[in-house]
């Protein structure tokens, strides 16, 4: 999703709960969106640099996405926004 002009990845875990985090991994931009998740972390799919779905902080010192409060409610999904 584009959000103030800011691309977010939306992920839902196997357990259900809801992530929303900057689509743009810092070291090479690559989409967060296509990268595969467990339940804490996305993989880059570019380089294989892990961030934490719930902090965005990434395996590397340093390293870090924005990370937005997402909630399902009645079947939509919900992002609060804070510009940075």
């Amino acid at each position: 999703y584009v959000v103030e002009g800011v691309d977010v990845a939306v992920f839902r875990s196997r357990s259900g709960e809801i992530f929303a985090i900057e689509n743009s991994c810092p070291h090479r931009q690559g989409p967060l969106a296509e990268g595969i998740i467990d339940e804490q972390h996305v993989v880059c799919p570019l380089h294989g640099h892990k961030f934490n779905l719930a902090t965005g902080e990434g395996l590397e010192k340093g390293e870090c996405v924005r990370t937005f409060k997402a909630w399902e409610k009645d079947k939509n999904i919900f992002i609060q926004y804070t510009s940075a």
